[in-house]
Order: structure tokens, then C-alpha cells, then sequence
């Protein structure tokens, strides 16, 4: 699950897409677990355990065989990364995609960066069904807050986290700050200010199974001062019902309001949008195509 404001250019932090591929080793590489992961590429490597062993000594690493032999059947899995980083090293495995499934699997393991939580992100195990957002301006049109709703259900079972990207504009401005409401709490947050970037998880009150559903509300504040001109959200396919409404300060009411469509691969379009007595206008968006939609404000 997104949150984005502004830019919908490609990630700056992505690397290797497992997501799509049907080859086991990278289907494991994109969804886990661990143990499964790291046999696939034992066999994809057809190096022995002793071979391997030999090979990560040379690196510096201490490993012996019936250690090595239970990370790969049960899923154990050591507590130092550069252990991990010599291992994707032997196996050839791009090298933090092993590293990414321990952190996955552990919601406290700090180890996983920004690029490594980006790839979990790919393969989502949660579709939207219906996504709400409350988006508030300050009297100078600066982002103040942004209160979201997502009802998501499980595409499979064991479904424990959600994710929240943020992707803003203004990079001479401070990163929101997020804050869990309700459904959920937050669990890992990476941030990088120069991309205008922050990635958290959201972790369920319980794990779902395949096709049950769960509540989700969280909230984004800000404090920069830069006037803003739009808000708009990314949407994945698969997204069933996107809603936007925009509060505007009683003293500062734009002169116009445009909704706008951007779906990928079909024409852009916009449509006039009515702001009412209590200062705020609104998109509904019914069963979106992959896109960009959102609303757009003229000040003068």
C-alpha cells in the first residue's frame, strides 16, 4: 500500500524484479521464505555443502556443515550480515536479496535498508479494496496532514504487513512523519530525504489468511511551508475504489479544482470538480485501471 504525492517516475532504489518471473529460485527470492530461498540456490549453484563451506571460509566467515545444513532445511538463519552477505556472494545471488527475506521474516531485524524493503514491496500480499484519503492544506496550501483508510484483503495465507510509500516532490522539504491509527502499527521505516522518499511497514493486529480482509488507518503529518498545487496516488492494478477529498482552509480557497486521470497506457483526462460549503472537494475513482489520479488546485 502507497501513499504518494507528486512524482510517479521510475523507483530510484529499484534493482532486480523477481516478482513476475515463474523461475522457483526467483519466486523464492521475491516472496520467502528464507530456507527455501537459500536450498533453491544451493541446487541452482549444484556446489556441495563442502564447496560452499570451503568458499565462505576463504571469506572470513566460520561456518561448519550442520550449521549450514539447518539454515538451509529449517529456515534458521545467523545473526551477523556479513555471514549473509559471503553466502549471496558463493551463490551468486544479488546481493542483499537474502539478507531482505531474514528481515522480512523478523518485523524487529533492523538490518534491511531502503532498497531491500522497496523489493518486498513488489509483490504485494494484500489487494485494495478500497482506498480513502483525506487530504488537509494549511492556510498557506502547505501539506498539514493526510489521513488514509485502506480495506485490504489477503492473497495468501500468513499475511502479516502492509506497506506505505511515500514519494514527494519538494525535496528542500522535510519528510512527513507517519503515524498509525488504527488496524495496524508501524513496524520498519526507511527513509532517504535527498529522493524525497519514505518506505514503512504496517504491521496486521493478526495474520490473515487467503480472502480475509482487515481495516487500515494511518495518517501522515508534515511540517514544511512550501505551498502545494496537487495531491495524487499512485495505484497498482488490482486497486477496486480509490476516493480523494481535499480540505482546503477556510481562508485560503482555491479560484479552481480539477480532478485528473492518468491511467497508464490511455489518455490523460480531467474533470471540473465543485468545492462546497465546508471548503473541500472530492474524486471518486471506480475500479482504476494502473495510474495516477488525483487532484489539482489553482490559487490565483
Amino acid at each position: 500500500m502507497a501513499a504518494a504525492s507528486g512524482r510517479s517516475e521510475r523507483d530510484p532504489f529499484s534493482d532486480k524484479d523477481f516478482s513476475n518471473s515463474v523461475d522457483p529460485l526467483a519466486g523464492a527470492l521475491a516472496d520467502g521464505p528464507f530456507g527455501r530461498a537459500l536450498d533453491l540456490a544451493i541446487q541452482r549453484s549444484e556446489l556441495t555443502l563442502e564447496h560452499i563451506q570451503r568458499e565462505l571460509i576463504a571469506r572470513g566467515s566460520r561456518l561448519d556443515l550442520n550449521t549450514l545444513s539447518d539454515w538451509r532445511c529449517s529456515g534458521t538463519a545467523p545473526d551477523g550480515d556479513s555471514e549473509i552477505a559471503a553466502l549471496e556472494s558463493v551463490l551468486g545471488l544479488p546481493p542483499g536479496s537474502l539478507g531482505a527475506l531474514l528481515a522480512d521474516e523478523d518485523p524487529a531485524d533492523p538490518r534491511t535498508d531502503l532498497a531491500m524493503l522497496r523489493r518486498r514491496t513488489r509483490q504485494p500480499r494484500l489487494e485494495r479494496l478500497l482506498v480513502q484519503e483525506n487530504y488537509h492544506l494549511g492556510p498557506d496550501f502547505a501539506h498539514r496532514l493526510l489521513r488514509v483508510r485502506e480495506v485490504v484483503r489477503a492473497k495468501r495465507d500468513g499475511v502479516t504487513r502492509g506497506f506505505v510509500y511515500y514519494h514527494g516532490e519538494r525535496l528542500d522539504q522535510p519528510l512527513p512523519t507517519l503515524h498509525d491509527t488504527a488496524g495496524c502499527r508501524i513496524g520498519r521505516v526507511r527513509t532517504d530525504p535527498t529522493a524525497g522518499i519514505l518506505l514503512a511497514e504496517l504491521l496486521l493486529e493478526r495474520p490473515l489468511a487467503e480472502g480475509e480482509t482487515a481495516v487500515l488507518d494511518y495518517e501522515l503529518t508534515f511540517t514544511g511551508d512550501a505551498p502545494a498545487d496537487h495531491h495524487e496516488r499512485r495505484l497498482p492494478q488490482g486497486a477496486k475504489d480509490y476516493l480523494l477529498q481535499v480540505h482546503f482552509d477556510p481562508s485560503a480557497v482555491p479560484a479552481d479544482c480539477l480532478g485528473y486521470l492518468r491511467p497508464d497506457g490511455e489518455p490523460a483526462g480531467e474533470q471540473q470538480l465543485w468545492i462546497g460549503q465546508y471548503h473541500t472537494a472530492h474524486l471518486v475513482v471506480p475500479d482504476p485501471v494502473a495510474g495516477n489520479y488525483g487532484i489539482r488546485w489553482i490559487t490565483g
